[in-house]
């Protein structure tokens, strides 16, 4: 009996004493977070379950946010899972910022975010925070922003260097963003009929960010048709709608942009034909000659002026960070086109040029008037008419899109029709890729999936290294999101080896930012990885004076 009166005595001195003062205990070295009593009475609710969502349809998210689930768990938190697929996931995160309290989102490896400054501004300033904007977990940070906006407008490369370093620094400190995974693309396609892929660094050969491949790849048996298949349909014909990444890279096969990006990460032009740094603020681009539309229509440099004064009219939300930087644009001679910017934009080349398309001004110019519509983002884009290497042939929504090549195009594809099928399922385009049905796999092999297709003599796979970045993202707007060490608690209970393991070790565990080696000389080296260590994290939320309850829920501070 004595023995049982002692251990009443003390739980009832706890009970009182966190009554008064519970913080006495949140600095405790108990290890686990059931045995902390030092919840006091009613005055620090158990924090609720956090919503997540993520794409249904990618293996690596779904097992990261299993072994996730009980790692929240131990540390005193709930999960509910909100799987979709990708598209509404993205139009849930990106367009409407409604996505419960965390989203993953893996972002595709476009060309044109090899730039730095996509990271930085486009996922990280306040300005990005709108609805439609890719700062959808809302961290707004005064001084991140004002070296941000140092950054864009340096327009020398050391001096540039440093502050990109500076705001990896201070965004690494507040933890906004969980960094968890670098995929690598993984391709395989038929090596018996087809030569000259053309692997493409952080794009590899096969997807819709790797355009070089469909421009060079030639036929070793006489196909002229190659048929390429990726894991989700197009969802517009419109580049104003096109949210989704591949979605946007199809059309500018479509479309011709002022620039490219090369498979060795460089800035080329190809709608423009060469350009001219006049100064800091003004660039003339000279437009190329003997282009034409794919109705027939010469472009003209008038055409490419309406390009950019059109979306800047009507502020197309997924054009701003191309379209902002411009004051005006004039024509300076029969091929010339002058860009006045609003101030220096070191990323005006690999961000603005790749960005905007060449649209045929006849065909727009009446948009949305002619169709009784608000918005030209509103608009079908029936028929789809470009300029570009490939021509809109037909699009059977879910299903396939089929392009012709343009042969008066300058850099005219040796195949003369290319088709992309929807295939949602991997095990599905790998059996068509076995039975010689489709000739390359665009969708992101396993490395599993990958050996089992080396198994076929007539199959050859190709993996590259990718800047295609998952990442996690809580809405700081909600608590106790808001709280940075919060946030940093968190991060160290994502154990991005489970990513790493998914991937048999081929990617790359980042540091605590989206910028990934491979962007050399943009990478800030002298940040740290984020350990997954779950006694740091309770750490971390103990000083910080969260408390946990006796059931082991984390409950709010005070």
């Amino acid at each position: 009996m004595g023995k049982i009166r002692s251990e009443l005595t003390r739980r009832e001195f706890l009970s009182s004493a966190a009554a008064v003062g519970g913080s006495l205990f949140c600095g405790t070295a108990l290890m686990n977070p059931v045995e902390s009593f030092a919840q006091s009475a009613g005055d620090r609710p158990p924090i609720p379950t956090f919503e997540v969502t993520y794409y249904a349809g990618y293996p690596e998210m779904i097992e990261f946010w299993r072994g996730a689930t009980k790692d929240f768990k131990e540390i005193g938190l709930e999960l509910k899972h909100t799987p979709l697929e990708s598209p509404i996931a993205v139009h849930k995160m990106v367009n409407e910022h409604n996505f419960g309290t965390i989203g993953e989102i893996w972002w595709g490896p476009s060309p044109e975010r090899l730039e730095p400054n996509f990271y930085l501004e486009e996922m990280l300033h306040s300005s990005k925070a709108m609805l439609r904007g890719r700062n959808y977990g809302h961290y707004i940070n005064p001084e991140y922003d004002k070296v941000v906006d140092a950054e864009k407008a340096e327009m020398n490369l050391e001096k540039r260097k440093e502050l990109v370093w500076k705001a990896q620094e201070i965004a690494a400190q507040d933890h906004p963003v969980w960094w968890l995974y670098f995929a690598p693309i993984i391709n395989g396609y038929n090596a018996k009929d087809w030569e000259g892929v053309v692997p493409m660094t952080g794009n590899g050969i096969g997807g819709p960010f790797a355009p070089w491949t469909y421009l060079k790849v030639k036929s070793r048996t006489g196909k002229k048709i190659m048929r390429a298949c990726y894991f989700t349909d197009i969802t517009t014909l419109n580049p104003f709608t096109a949210h989704l990444s591949p979605n946007q890279q199809l059309l500018r096969t479509i479309y011709d942009p002022f620039a490219r990006i090369t498979p060795e990460m460089k800035v080329m032009p190809w709608a423009a034909e060469s350009w001219k740094i006049v100064n800091n603020v003004t660039i003339d681009i000279t437009l190329r000659k003997g282009m034409k539309f794919h109705d027939g229509k010469p472009v003209t440099v008038e055409d490419a002026k309406f390009s950019v004064d059109y979306p800047k009219q009507w502020q197309i939300p997924l054009f701003r960070h191309a379209i902002d930087v411009i004051q005006s644009v004039e024509i300076k001679g029969e091929n010339i086109l002058r860009f006045n910017l609003v101030k220096p934009y070191a990323p005006f080349f690999a961000e603005t040029l790749t960005w905007l398309v060449i649209l045929p001004a006849g065909e727009w110019k009446e948009v949305p008037q002619k169709y009784g519509l608000k918005n030209p983002i509103e608009w079908e884009n029936r028929p789809c008419i470009g300029s570009g290497p490939f021509k809109f042939s037909r699009w059977r929504k879910g299903e396939e899109l089929y392009l012709k090549a343009n042969k008066e195009h300058f850099m005219a594809p040796w195949i003369d029709d290319l088709i992309w099928l929807a295939i949602p399922s991997i095990d599905g385009a790998m059996g068509a890729l076995e039975k010689e049905e489709i000739d390359i796999i665009g969708s992101r092999l396993t490395p599993d999936q990958a050996d089992s297709l080396k198994k076929h003599p007539h199959i050859k796979v190709d993996v590259s290294p990718s800047h295609g970045l998952h990442e996690a993202r809580p809405d700081i707007r909600k608590k106790p999101f808001d709280d940075r060490e919060f946030r940093r608690a968190l991060h160290h209970i994502m154990n991005k080896k489970t990513m790493d393991s998914f991937y048999g070790g081929m990617g790359v565990i980042p540091s605590n930012t989206p910028l990934i080696k491979l962007l050399a000389p943009w990478h800030n080296p002298n940040i740290p990885m984020v350990e997954f260590n779950m006694a740091k994290a309770r750490q971390i939320l103990r000083d910080a004076g969260y408390t946990w309850d006796r059931n082991g829920r984390l409950c709010f501070k005070a």
